[in-house]
């Protein structure tokens, strides 16, 4: 067989992850007043992983834990680096999530692409970035060994920054740079960690680690003696007798700065305020659910006892995000930033669900619930979270004001947009028969017996994302309409296009979700046996 049909047929990912980047290459030859080339190049090089990604949820075998489509190869042997991908019930469903929301973002951007309003050069700069997001998006989804994997975390940081910096709203340069300073704060405490796991066991590869990490006696693991081991070869009595605690904070440090869990948010609310309606659209909808998908793939496998020791500390983080982000949102009279602190409530639940699991009660089947709720909970949030910036950017657009107060009565003037923003902000607040509504039901129901009190606090956020949701759509839409408004026009074909996806998937999910379960339910599974084994 020919070696390139060869590799292809071995390799899935690699070509899919980059596809978007080669997209990104070739647009450098196109020339800076050529927009219409450039948008559509960008939109189709976007839309090019679909035909490896097809391939591979027609092949993956949703009765398998294990990873599936892996490839590796040795990269730096001496460092034990390997080019490690794959994809499990972890992770297949953001690789979906982002080859649906990537394109959308792309699509919807023809008509403006930032504030101020960029030069022409400006537009190859900005379909590059997002194409080169992309790349990072999927690689973080994708690679199984840390070193590798921690380069596409860091990839996908860098495109968002230039995004914020270049194309933002007024205070843009404060907002890229504090998103900047954060994460990468964030990232540093959590390669420290790693870079301690890697000189105690001499691994960087997660599927090893997680097989290190089972505990043995509820408490100790190969893992954690070996940490244990190194600490006390240093001799430093402080880190000898907390060494594994203090790794699992720092990597834990990494992972709530992007979710991000409460106190670890102050950076989102300006980050995705001031970001253009793209920017803002992938860091909700994609770059955030990094962060839950790190704690699904490396602390809940690598640190079941710390998380079980130290669960009624994360339970309460988790609620807190919730109640708070949501009390924050009801406070706020800016379209974004209601957006924004309304992402972080409901990422709040994602968490309560991963947390939930730590509890050294319940059965296994509820644990397995809860974590089946949390990637159902990323996606349905994801196409939601998404929607909703890319309505407010319109409304920004047309209106020149993200203003509550400056807005009112357009259901009359524009009612398609007043009908699809509608779903999805009813998708958002968890409304039975659309997406946003089975992923909180199966966290609820999953985490109610393992926790009850925590559970029924972060109840509360249902209702308060209720009462802002409601008030931010009567706002906008219902009441007296300003006659300046009058002559605002409604959704055009591209951009009804952009939302009725959206929205058609919204309503896909919430009516039959059970596809997504059965590609997320075996590997789920085995993630909450770990938790059968901590005493």
């Amino acid at each position: 067989m020919n070696p390139i049909l060869e590799y292809l047929r071995n390799d899935i990912i690699t070509p899919m992850t980059f596809l978007p980047c080669i997209g990104a290459l070739l647009l450098l030859f196109l020339h800076r007043s050529d927009v219409r080339s450039i948008r559509l190049l960008a939109f189709f090089a976007s839309l090019s992983p679909l035909l490896p990604l097809m391939r591979m949820i027609q092949k993956y075998d949703s009765s398998i834990s294990s990873i599936q489509f892996s490839f590796k190869a040795a990269w730096i042997p001496s460092f034990h680096v390997d080019y490690f991908v794959g994809v499990d019930g972890l992770s297949i469903a953001m690789v979906l999530l982002v080859s649906i929301i990537t394109p959308l973002t792309i699509l919807g951007s023809f008509r403006s692409i930032g504030a101020p309003e960029p030069s022409k050069a400006g537009c190859k700069t900005f379909y590059t970035l997002i194409l080169l997001e992309q790349t990072g998006l999927y690689g973080a989804f994708t690679a199984l060994n840390f070193f590798h994997w921690f380069i596409f975390w860091e990839m996908s940081l860098v495109p968002m920054f230039f995004l914020i910096k270049l194309f933002g709203n007024e205070d843009r340069t404060h907002a890229a740079y504090q998103f900047f300073i954060y994460t990468f704060v964030g990232s540093v405490a959590m390669v420290i960690g790693m870079q301690f796991i890697y000189l105690a066991t001499d691994s960087w590869d997660f599927i090893d680690l997680a097989k290190m990490a089972l505990p043995t006696d509820g408490v100790h693991s190969v893992l954690s003696s070996k940490i244990e081991n190194l600490a006390g070869s240093i001799g430093v009595p402080f880190l000898m007798n907390h060494a594994v605690t203090l790794v699992f904070l720092l990597v834990f440090a990494g992972f709530a700065v992007k979710v991000p869990l409460w106190p670890f948010h102050t950076w989102l609310p300006v980050t995705y305020t001031q970001a253009p309606t793209a920017g803002s659209m992938l860091l909700t909808g994609l770059m955030s659910k990094m962060g839950v998908y790190g704690f699904l793939r490396v602390i809940l496998p690598l640190f079941s006892p710390s998380i079980a020791a130290h669960a009624t500390t994360l339970l309460f983080l988790a609620v807190a995000t919730i109640v708070f982000g949501a009390l924050a949102a009801m406070a706020q009279r800016d379209l974004k930033t209601l957006v924004a602190y309304s992402s972080v409530s409901h990422l709040g639940y994602c968490m309560l669900g991963v947390f939930a699991v730590a509890s050294v009660t319940g059965n296994v089947n509820d644990k397995a619930l809860a974590l089946n709720g949390v990637i159902l909970q990323m996606f349905a949030h994801g196409l939601s979270a998404a929607g909703l910036f890319y309505f407010v950017g319109l409304i920004e657009q047309r209106a020149q004001t993200r203003a509550l107060a400056d807005l009112g009565g357009l259901r009359k003037t524009v009612p398609v947009m007043c009908g699809l923003m509608g779903v999805t902000l009813f998708t958002s607040l968890g409304l039975p028969g659309l997406a946003g509504f089975v992923g909180e039901f199966m966290i609820f129901r999953g985490a109610f017996p393992l926790q009850i009190g925590f559970t029924c606090v972060a109840a509360i956020g249902i209702l308060l994302a209720a009462l802002y949701l409601l008030r931010m759509m009567k706002g906008i839409f219902f009441g007296p309409q300003d006659d300046k408004w009058n002559a605002m026009p409604d959704l055009s074909m591209r951009e009804r296009l952009v939302s009725g996806v959206l929205v058609a998937l919204m309503f896909v999910v919430g009516i039959a979700p059970g596809y997504l379960i059965s590609l997320s339910n075996s590997a789920v599974l085995e993630l909450a046996k770990i938790y059968r084994l901590v005493a």
